[in-house]
């Protein structure tokens, strides 16, 4: 059986986002052993230096409105959509290049609009029309910053990398 660092070690060498958050990478750790808490997990790997860690988004300062029910059910939404808050970690030995930046940011981008066209797609219908209007006003911006870095980088000839198509509205 592996060790924890190794086990995390094998998952970063090959994992296509290089730089992942350790919440998320503890969680599937968690899947299959049980009684490591993130703290725990997250000071084993930090004394193994084959791991750089960077600091990741924090979704304190935006949720401190919240009750901390509201919180938890805020932040496992987002982890279930696959946006984790916190620390990242990578292997020393791989680099975050320019084109690694511009794959990632291309496909959180293209998350993100599949994530806000969803929304919109389950959206109540007794949703007041100022509601409805704000998440399509949001919508449009994002559709903006994903046009603009797709603008920002270099062309791609794979059908696979087009951005999600609009949907039709309810």
């Amino acid at each position: 059986m592996l060790s924890l660092t190794d086990w995390a070690a094998s998952i970063l060498e090959s994992h296509e986002d290089i730089l992942v958050p350790v919440k998320k990478l503890w969680a599937e750790y968690s899947k299959k052993h049980s009684g490591v808490t993130l703290p725990e997990f997250t000071r084993v790997i930090e004394q193994d230096s084959r791991f750089t860690f960077e600091q990741g988004m924090e979704y304190d300062e935006k949720l401190e409105d919240m009750s901390a029910t509201e919180r938890a059910e805020f932040i496992a939404e987002m982890e279930a959509l696959g946006f984790f808050a916190g620390r990242r970690v990578r292997m020393t030995n791989r680099e975050v290049t320019a084109d690694h930046i511009s794959s990632m940011l291309k496909k959180h981008t293209d998350r993100m609009m599949t994530s806000l066209w969803s929304a919109y797609d389950v959206r109540p219908d007794e949703m007041p029309e100022e509601q409805q209007q704000e998440l399509l006003d949001l919508i449009a911006a994002a559709k903006r910053l994903q046009l603009e870095l797709l603008d920002a980088m270099p062309p791609r000839h794979d059908a696979a990398d087009s951005p999600p198509a609009p949907r039709a509205e309810k």
